[in-house]
């Protein structure tokens, strides 16, 4: 009698399917997501961002742009919790962005470079330093 040789549940295991931001985009612009959801684009995974946000994370987050809008003003356009894209896979949004300005620059296309990067992390803490730290070097982002 012949047996059937059994594969190892590693060999079983489906292959990880990449969203692209084009993708990503396009599922916004059609609805796919609500509006009230909190999602950022990371390495091809749609994650949900946490929240509800803190009045204290929050508050950072103001006055983290508050300084920084009147420290670069006419240099750079401070950016708070807005897409800054990443190669083909990544569109997270930082808590503060600062990006070459002026602001009208981005009407066409989200930033993909930027002088700084800030997050603000009370929950987020290990996510923002083993995952999005190192995407925002891979960006070539000199200060995070």
């Amino acid at each position: 009698m012949m047996t059937a040789r059994v594969k190892p549940i590693a060999a079983l295991t489906p292959a990880r399917r990449r969203f692209t931001r084009a993708e990503y985009e396009r599922m916004g612009d059609v609805g796919i997501f609500g509006p009230e959801e909190k999602l950022e684009l990371i390495d091809g995974d749609i994650r949900v961002k946490i929240r509800p946000q803190t009045p204290q994370h929050a508050a950072h987050i103001n006055g983290c742009h508050d300084v920084l809008s009147n420290l670069y003003r006419g240099y750079f356009d401070v950016r708070s919790l807005l897409p800054f894209t990443i190669g083909d896979y990544s569109e997270p949004e930082p808590d503060i962005s600062v990006v070459v300005g002026p602001c009208q620059k981005y009407r066409d296309a989200h930033p993909s470079e930027a002088a700084l990067i800030v997050e603000v992390a009370d929950t987020s803490l290990e996510f923002d330093r083993t995952v999005k730290g190192p995407l925002y070097a891979s960006a070539g982002v000199p200060e995070y």
